[in-house]
C-alpha cells in the first residue's frame, strides 16, 4: 500500500505560473519570513552516549528542503572531524557523505552538520550514521525511546532502545513552495469530491419549494451546503437498494448518483428557462459571489479545507481503533462493488449488520479515484469533517432569518475555533461524523416542511431521504433527531398551529408522509438486522441501565472544557438567554434541543428503549452543533443590529465599509485559527508509523499467505471483546495475512466457526496471565496455529486502557521464537514449527501441544 493516497496529479505549465501567488499565500499561512525552520524533534536527556562504534538514527521527515541536522554534543577538549553518512534507510543507497566538524567547547550545545545540497525530504525516510572519531572523544545526547515514534537509535547497525537528540533543519522556501504545490495537486481531489458529494444533492435541492425570502434555499451558498448533506444521505440508500436487487456495480454507484443529479439539475433548469415563475432563474444561478457574506463563506471554506487536509503528509493510515474497522468495511465494499455479507479474506465472519453510511460514502469516492480502504477512510473522513461543518450554514441562516453572516460565523466557530469535530481525526470516529453531516440537514428540512400550509410531495420525499440516510449512517442519530421532533411539536407546532384543525391536517400529512417514506427507504436494512447481535443488544436495553453506570457515564460532562473553549460555551449560553429576551423562538428551540440531548442517557433509568445504548460521550462531542448555531445566530444578530444602527445615523455611506471590514475579519480570524486546527492531529493516537509500513512490505514479500500473526491487544468492555494496540491490528488489511485481533465491528457478526470469538478473547486473557517468554505461551501459539509474532513501533501501547500483552525482551527470551525482522522498534519473530509438530504412528506430522 502506498504511504499516501493516489490523487489526481496535474503538472501543467500554468501551475508554475501560480507559484508566486501560492508563495504569498503560504507566507500568510506560516506567518513567518524565509530562512530556515528547525522543529524540536527529540529532547535532550541526562543520558550521554560516548561514540565508540557507529551511531545511527532513523527518521521520517514530513517537511521539504532537508538542509542539515543539529545534534546535541557534550563539551570536548579538541576540534573533531567525524565522517557522517546520510542514506535512505539503514541498508539503502547513500544520499550524501560529509565530514562533520565539531569544535571544542566546555558545555553541551547543538552542533549542526550541513549537507552539500538541499535534500528532497517531504514524506521520506532517512538514516544518519555517525562514525567514531579517529582521535578524541565524541559524546552525544540521547532521549527516551518513546519520545520520537518515527525512528530509532542504532548502534553498529542494530536498533536499540533510545533516540538521538536531534533537530532537522529545513528550508522555509522549500516548505512554502512544497505546500503551494500540495494545494495545487489537491485541486483534482476536491473537484472529484464536488462531483461525488455536491452534484447529487444539488439536483434534489433545486426541486425544494422556497416558501419565504429568508429561506437559505434562496442563495447558492445555502443550496450548496444542503446539497452536501443530502449527497451523504443518498449513498447508503443506493448501496442498500442495489444490494436488494442483487447488483454490485462498484463505480456505477457514484456515477449513477452524479448522473441523476445532473439530470435533475438540467430538468429544473429547462423548466425555469421556459417558465421562470415567481422566483425567476436565480434559483439556478451559478457560483457568483457578489455579496460580502459570500466572500466570507469562501474564506471559511478555504480555511476548512486547508486545516483538515494539512495533516495528509504525516498520516500513513487513519488513526486509532475505530479507523481499523472503518477501513476494513470500506475495503470490503470496494472489493465487492457494493454491500457484502462476508468479511473474508480479512476476517472469518459471515454477516454484516453494522451501520454503513460512512463506508458507503468513502467507497463511492474510492471507486472513482482508485483508493484503498485505508486511504478512502482517511480522505473521506476529512471531507466529511468539512461537510459536517458546512451543513451548519443553512440551518443557522434559517434560524437567523436569512442573515448569511450568521451562517459564516457558525462555520468559523464550529470549524476553526472549536476542537470539535476536527478532533474526530484522532479517534477515527467517522461513523458518528457521517451521521452529523446529515442531521442538521434533516432537522432543517423537517422544520421547513412543518411550516408549509399544504402537502408537498417532493419536499416530503427529499426530507424522507435525508432522514433515512441519516439513520443508516449512525444508529444513534435517530435518537438525536427524535428529540428535535418532539421539541418541534412542543415549542413550535402547538404554539403556531393552536386549534387550527386544517393546519394540523395539512401539516401532519407532510410530516407523516415524510416519516412513512423514510421507513420505506430504509426497509431493506431491516432484513439484514433481523436476528443480529445488534437487535439483541437493543432488546436488552429494554431492561434499562444500572444507576451507578448512568452516574459514571455522566461524569464525561466534566471534561466539556477539554473539547470546547469556555468562551464558546458561555457565548452559546448567552445566545440562548438572549433568544428568550428578544423572543426569537427558532434560536430558543435550538438551545433547548442541545440541552435536552444531555438528558437522553438518564431516560435509561426509566427503561426507555435504546437509551442505554447511548453514551454521554457521543452527546458531548456532538455539542458543537447547537453551540455553533447559537453562536453564529448571536453574531449575525449583532452584525445586523450594527448595520441598522450605522445606516440610521450615517445613511448607506458606511454600509459598504462595514462589509469590507467583515470580510477582512473573516480572513484574519481564519488565518489566526488555522494553526490550531491544522496541528490538531495527535501522535499518541497513531497506530501505524513509517517503520510499520516498511515491516508490512517485508511481510508481504517474505511470508506465506497462510501466515498467522500474534499481535498486541487487550480486553475491553468487561473482558467480553478485544482490540488491537499497535500496527499489528492492520496486518490483514495491509498484507492479506491473518492476525489474532479481528476488527471489533466484526466481532458483533456471525463467525465462521462456533467458539471462534471466545478463542481469540481467551488467548489474550491467557497471555495477560503468563509471560510470552514461557514455554506455555509457545504451546498456546502452536495450538491455535500462529506462525509469527509482531510487535510494532508503538510497542503495543496505543489505547487509553492498553495493557502490554508482551514486551520485546520476552520475544528474545522464548527459545521457540526466532527473530526474522528488526528495524527501528518493530520486531517480527517466527514460531519454530519444529516444536509444534510430533509424528503419529504412520510418521504423518500432526500439530500437537508442546510439553509443559
Amino acid at each position: 500500500m502506498p504511504t499516501q493516497p493516489v490523487f489526481l496529479h496535474c503538472t501543467s505549465a500554468w501551475g508554475y505560473v501560480l507559484r508566486l501567488g501560492y508563495l504569498v499565500f503560504g507566507c500568510l499561512l506560516t506567518g513567518c519570513s524565509l530562512g530556515t525552520y528547525v522543529p524540536a524533534y527529540q529532547p535532550v536527556t541526562a543520558k550521554i552516549l560516548e561514540v565508540t562504534e557507529p551511531v545511527g538514527q532513523s527518521m521520517f521527515l514530513e517537511s521539504a528542503g532537508f538542509q542539515a541536522l543539529e545534534v546535541w554534543v557534550e563539551g570536548n577538549e579538541s576540534t573533531l572531524t567525524v565522517p557522517v553518512r546520510l542514506s535512505t534507510h539503514t541498508e539503502g543507497e547513500p544520499v550524501t557523505t560529509v565530514l562533520w566538524t565539531v569544535p571544542d567547547f566546555d558545555r553541551g550545545r547543538w552542533v549542526r552538520m550541513s549537507w552539500p545540497n538541499q535534500v528532497e525530504s517531504f514524506n521520506r525516510s532517512f538514516y544518519v550514521e555517525i562514525q567514531p572519531p579517529d582521535t578524541g572523544s565524541l559524546r552525544l545526547g540521547t532521549g527516551q525511546p518513546h519520545t520520537y515514534v518515527n525512528g530509532s537509535l542504532y548502534l553498529s547497525g542494530l536498533p536499540v532502545q533510545g533516540q538521538l537528540a536531534m533537530k532537522p533543519v529545513f528550508s522555509r522556501r522549500a516548505i512554502i513552495l512544497n505546500r503551494c504545490a500540495w494545494v495545487f495537486r489537491h485541486l483534482g481531489l476536491w473537484l472529484v469530491a464536488f462531483l461525488v458529494f455536491a452534484v447529487p444533492g444539488w439536483g434534489l435541492v433545486t426541486w425544494l419549494a422556497r416558501t419565504e425570502a429568508a429561506s437559505p434555499l434562496h442563495h447558492w451558498t445555502g443550496r450548496l451546503c444542503l446539497a452536501l448533506g443530502l449527497s451523504v444521505a443518498i449513498y447508503p440508500l443506493l448501496f442498500v437498494w442495489f444490494d436488494l436487487l442483487g447488483l454490485h456495480p462498484g463505480r456505477g454507484i457514484p456515477l449513477t448518483a452524479i448522473v441523476l443529479g445532473l439530470t435533475l439539475l438540467g430538468w429544473r433548469a429547462l423548466r425555469l428557462w421556459r417558465d421562470p415563475g415567481p422566483d425567476g432563474l436565480p434559483a439556478m444561478t451559478a457560483l457568483q459571489p457578489g455579496a460580502a457574506a459570500d466572500w466570507g463563506f469562501l474564506i471559511a471554506l478555504a480555511g476548512l479545507l486547508l486545516s483538515r487536509f494539512w495533516a495528509f503528509g504525516s498520516v500513513q493510515v487513519p488513526l486509532w481503533g475505530d479507523s481499523v474497522q472503518h477501513a476494513y468495511i470500506a475495503q470490503l465494499m470496494l472489493d465487492q462493488g457494493g454491500m457484502f455479507d462476508s468479511w473474508q479474506p480479512y476476517a472469518d465472519f459471515l454477516s454484516f449488520t453494522n451501520h454503513f453510511g460512512f463506508h458507503a460514502n468513502v467507497a463511492a469516492l474510492g471507486f472513482l479515484i482508485n483508493l484503498s480502504g485505508a486511504e478512502a477512510t482517511f480522505v473521506g473522513g476529512q471531507l466529511l469533517n468539512v461537510i459536517a461543518i458546512l451543513v451548519l450554514y443553512p440551518i443557522t441562516v434559517f434560524v437567523a432569518g436569512g442573515n448569511r453572516w450568521a451562517g459564516v460565523a457558525a462555520l468559523i466557530v464550529g470549524g476553526l475555533l472549536s476542537s470539535m469535530p476536527a478532533m474526530y481525526v484522532n479517534w477515527g470516529r467517522y461513523a458518528q461524523l457521517s451521521g452529523q453531516a446529515v442531521l442538521p440537514v434533516a432537522v432543517l428540512l423537517l422544520w421547513m416542511l412543518a411550516r408549509m400550509r399544504r402537502f408537498h410531495f417532493k419536499d416530503a420525499g427529499i426530507t424522507a431521504l435525508a432522514v433515512g440516510g441519516m439513520a443508516l449512517c449512525y444508529y444513534r442519530m435517530p435518537l438525536f433527531f427524535a428529540v428535535f421532533v418532539l421539541l418541534l411539536g412542543l415549542v413550535w407546532l402547538i404554539p403556531n398551529w393552536g386549534w387550527d384543525m386544517v393546519q394540523w391536517r395539512r401539516g401532519m400529512a407532510n410530516l407523516l408522509g415524510a416519516a412513512g417514506m423514510s421507513l420505506v427507504l430504509i426497509s431493506p436494512q431491516f432484513g439484514r438486522l433481523w436476528g443480529s447481535i445488534l437487535v439483541g443488544r437493543a432488546s436488552i436495553s429494554l431492561g434499562g441501565a444500572p444507576q451507578d453506570w448512568v452516574w459514571r457515564d455522566y461524569q464525561i460532562w466534566r471534561s466539556l472544557p477539554d473539547y470546547y473553549p469556555r468562551w464558546l460555551q458561555q457565548w452559546a449560553g448567552g445566545a440562548w438567554i438572549w433568544s428568550i429576551i428578544v423572543a426569537e423562538r427558532k434560536a430558543f428551540l435550538i438551545g433547548v434541543w442541545g440541552a435536552s440531548l444531555g438528558a437522553l442517557v438518564a431516560l435509561s433509568l426509566l427503561r426507555v428503549p435504546l437509551m442505554s445504548e447511548l453514551q454521554n460521550f457521543a452527546v458531548v462531542i456532538a455539542m458543537y452543533i447547537p453551540f455553533s448555531i447559537l453562536a453564529g445566530w448571536l453574531i449575525g444578530w449583532l452584525i445586523g443590529w450594527l448595520v441598522d444602527w450605522t445606516v440610521q445615523r450615517t445613511g448607506a455611506a458606511w454600509e459598504q465599509s462595514l462589509a469590507v471590514l467583515g470580510v477582512f475579519g473573516c480572513l484574519l480570524v481564519t488565518i489566526l485559527a488555522m494553526p490550531k486546527t491544522r496541528d490538531i492531529l495527535d501522535e499518541q493516537f497513531n497506530m501505524v508509523t513509517p517503520a510499520d509500513m516498511q515491516a508490512m512490505a517485508w511481510i508481504q514479500a517474505n511470508t506465506d499467505r497462510e501466515a498467522k500473526f500474534l499481535v498486541p491487544g487487550f480486553r475491553v468492555y468487561g473482558g467480553r471483546t478485544i482490540v488491537g494496540a499497535d500496527a499489528g491490528w492492520w496486518i490483514p488489511l495491509l498484507t492479506q495475512r491473518r492476525n489474532s485481533v479481528p476488527p471489533q465491528y466484526a466481532l458483533l457478526e456471525r463467525p465462521v466457526r462456533n467458539g471462534q470469538v471466545e478463542d481469540w478473547v481467551n488467548l489474550v486473557a491467557s497471555l495477560e496471565g503468563i509471560p510470552l517468554s514461557s514455554p506455555l505461551a509457545a504451546r498456546l501459539l502452536c495450538e491455535q496455529g500462529y506462525t509469527h509474532v509482531y510487535l510494532g513501533q508503538k510497542q503495543g501501547a496505543v489505547g487509553f486502557e492498553a495493557r502490554l500483552l508482551f514486551r520485546a525482551d520476552q520475544l528474545d527470551q522464548n527459545p521457540y521464537l526466532r527473530p526474522v525482522y528488526r528495524q527501528d522498534r518493530v520486531r517480527i519473530h517466527e514460531v519454530d514449527q519444529s516444536y509444534c509438530l510430533i509424528y503419529s504412528q504412520d510418521d504423518t506430522p500432526v500439530r500437537a501441544p508442546l510439553p509443559r
